[in-house]
Parts: C-alpha cells; structure tokens; sequence
C-alpha cells in the first residue's frame, strides 16, 4: 500500500491504528506528494472470558476485579501511540453508541476488593491472542501485568489463528 501510495497508484491509504514508526522513514523525500492527515478510526479489542463451569471466571468478582484492573488508557497511549478508550462495544460515531454507558474505571483497590470477595485461589489465567492481531504480544503482557497487580497469576501465549481457535 505504501509503494502505491509513493508510486501514485494509490490515491489515499488509510491505515488503521497509523503507520508503524518503522516504515515511516519509506516516505522521507515525498512531501511533495504525500499528505498525512489524522483522523479518529474506530478500532478495539477485547478480552473474552471462559465462563464455565470450573473457569475462575464462572465468578462474576473475578470477572469485575479484571475490568476494573486493567489501566485500558495507558495501553492506548503507551501502545497504540495515543486515542481514547471506548466506554462499551459500540464506538463514537456507529449506530448504537450510548454516551452514558457506564465506563470501567482503572481502579486497582477495586480490582483488589473484588477478587479478595471471589473464589480466585491463585490459578493460572492464560491470555491468548493470534499473531495476526496488531499489537498482540504488547498488550497482552501490559494487561498481564495489570492482572498481576492485583493478585491474579496471569500467563500470556500469542499463537497462530487456526491454534486459537483450535
């Protein structure tokens, strides 16, 4: 995309989460022909639970004590280069998006309230994640960290697609 875009075989490139740092220094020499513009790009991931019978997250109080563990903010900044931590599912500017949706507020003595109220005896969590998923391996381990924080013995893995869902 990008050797289109410097060729003029491609007319723009929108390139969701921006362009890597590395691949920046392909455009030096173009700024005659090349314009950036930022924009707001709507882009998430989320973080599933296994919610079984025998799952440490068959407990709701676990389930809270991650939400409230994890600093989502600073995995934005830090990680993705910057933007804003969505409030649910449903971005700003898609059909659906409600404003006063309740946030999930980075709060560790919360976090740590609620797990102390669970039935969490110290098992391994496994966070997965495929190779294709930008940013992968960063954020799991940032959120393993943040889980690690309050108590919970987090793990992280990144595998190939077809392994995840195996």
């Amino acid at each position: 995309a990008i050797s289109g875009q410097l060729s003029g075989d491609v007319d723009a490139n929108v390139i969701v989460g921006g362009i890597p740092k590395d691949l920046l220094k392909l455009f030096e020499g173009s700024e005659d022909k090349v314009d950036f513009i930022s924009m707001d790009v709507g882009s998430f991931q989320y973080l599933g639970f296994q919610c079984g019978e025998g799952s440490v997250f068959n407990d709701k109080n676990v389930r809270l004590a991650v939400d409230y563990a994890i600093d989502r903010q600073s995995i934005a900044d830090y990680i993705f280069g910057g933007g804003s931590v969505p409030n649910g599912l449903i971005l700003k500017g898609c059909v659906g998006y409600d404003p006063d949706y309740p946030v999930y507020e980075y709060n560790v003595e919360k976090a740590k309230e609620y797990l102390a109220n669970s039935s969490y005896n110290g098992e391994e969590v496994m966070l997965s994640s495929n190779t294709s998923t930008v940013f992968a391996e960063e954020v799991l381990l940032a959120v393993a960290e943040n889980l690690q924080a309050i108590g919970i013995n987090a793990a992280v893995e990144v595998v190939e697609g077809a392994t995840l869902m195996d």
